[in-house]
């Protein structure tokens, strides 16, 4: 089953036990040989004026007993060729009457729309709801009826299946969107949790919207400590007059922006360095864009590059 209109699903089931009311359901729906004089008639009585919905041939098949509809409900199932819809006859003895039968129908198929077709003398309709509920896919059809109201019936109630069916769909489409989208999600979240650099995003506001691990670890600051806070509001141990007039360089240049050998005291006031790397992040309409910060420590080799100098002046005191 697909949206498309070749694709609309017009199958429709009749369970009854009478044999000449499943050719004349045939006759009326389409799903069998029309004779003249039926059509004529109909001629007769509604004139030759049919639009294409009402005139459109159903896939019908029939069962004489609730039992057998019921099988072919199951087979329709895993054929994945389900019924749009049920014409049940309310007795049809010795088997199941359609009271029972609707139920087992259900079970197999909630989305069938159901018809019942009684006499006066049936069951009275609040004895129907008692047992099978009150449902929007129940309605009811007294005997004797004609053929107009039984293709209105058809029309609509298999429209409405092929509504219901496209919704559940869109349903599950979105759906699938939404768990692949948490998918790429997690998997960007684990990207970002194994980068090994200091990484802060900022929004067009300078607020931090990102800061990962290595953040924390770097500056000794928890993210819930400072998500959502301007950058400039933290007390953060760095040259912040020249990371922000970076910021604001690469805001203005639309372009990547590097910082080398930024000076920061850590959490126990050891002074390091790190080398930045400034990107602009632009959303879907916003024209200030936002600040990726990547950050690598610069301390070591900076360290590496005193150590011959400390050696020198060890000597000279010697």
């Amino acid at each position: 089953m697909t949206e498309h209109e070749s694709d609309v699903n017009r199958r429709i089931l009749i369970i009854d036990d009478n044999q000449a009311i499943h050719e004349d359901f045939r006759k009326i729906l389409g799903g069998g040989t029309r004779n003249d004089d039926l059509t004529d008639a109909e001629k007769i009585l509604f004139g030759d004026v049919q639009d294409a919905q009402t005139s459109g041939r159903y896939e019908v098949d029939c069962a004489d007993q609730g039992q057998v509809g019921f099988a072919l409900v199951q087979k329709a199932i895993r054929d994945k060729r389900p019924f749009a819809m049920v014409f049940v006859d309310m007795r049809m003895p010795p088997g199941w009457d359609g009271i029972e039968t609707i139920e087992y129908l259900w079970k197999a198929d909630p989305d069938l729309q159901m018809v019942i077709c009684t006499a006066y003398s049936d069951h009275q309709w609040d004895q129907v709801m008692q047992r099978l509920g009150h449902s929007e896919k129940l309605l009811i059809l007294r005997k004797p009826f004609d053929m107009v109201e039984v293709r209105q019936l058809a029309d609509s109630l298999t429209s409405k299946w092929n509504l219901a069916y496209r919704a559940k769909q869109q349903l599950v489409s979105i759906g699938q969107t939404e768990n692949a989208l948490r998918k790429v999600l997690a998997e960007t979240e684990n990207l970002i949790a194994a980068i090994s650099s200091v990484l802060i995003g900022l929004d067009k506001h300078n607020c931090v919207i990102r800061w990962n691990a290595v953040a924390e670890q770097t500056f000794g600051i928890s993210s819930s400590t400072i998500l959502g806070h301007s950058i400039q509001s933290m007390n953060i141990h760095w040259d912040s007059d020249t990371l922000m007039m970076a910021v604001q360089d690469c805001r203005d240049q639309q372009q990547p922006i590097q910082i080398f050998e930024l000076r920061y005291l850590d959490h126990s006031c050891t002074e390091h360095f790190l080398n930045m790397t400034l990107s602009p992040i632009h959303g879907e309409t916003d024209t200030r864009p936002g600040i990726l910060l990547l950050g690598q420590d610069g301390t070591p080799p900076k360290r590496v590059e005193a150590l011959p100098m400390i050696t020198q002046k060890i000597e000279s005191m010697s």
